[in-house]
């Protein structure tokens, strides 16, 4: 649970969220009631920010589900449409980012080993 600072900063956070979607419209739509309703919401954000708590919980986790859609969303399109055509297209071309042809020859600092490890071993490793 979030500590009382929090809460309240938070609680501010959702009235001037209020604040902005009021000028928001009324930039659109022209009408008074709107600006009306920002200076409103501007008082109770001033005098009494402790009001808006019910909403900002609401606010903030509805901000969390939402962010949580939409960071999955936009990295799956970024990864389809950035990174796999990336790595087709190296594929394609036989780019070897890894060197893993070289180390694949006869003369490999890779040697197969064929030990039989015993408890002994684990013991003292080295």
């Amino acid at each position: 649970m979030a500590n009382n600072n929090t809460a309240e900063q938070q609680a501010k956070d959702t009235g001037m969220a209020f604040i902005l979607i009021c000028l928001i419209v009324f930039l659109f739509t022209h009408q008074l009631v709107w600006i009306y309703a920002a200076v409103f919401f501007l008082l109770i954000c001033m005098i009494c920010p402790a009001l808006y708590r019910p909403a900002s919980r609401i606010w903030f986790k509805f901000s969390r589900v939402i962010g949580d859609i939409v960071s999955k969303i936009l990295l799956s399109i970024i990864f389809y449409t950035v990174l796999t055509p990336i790595g087709l297209l190296r594929q394609l071309t036989g780019a070897d980012a890894m060197k893993q042809k070289k180390w694949k020859t006869p003369e490999s600092a890779f040697k197969e080993r064929e030990i039989n490890f015993s408890a002994a071993d684990l013991k003292k490793p080295y």
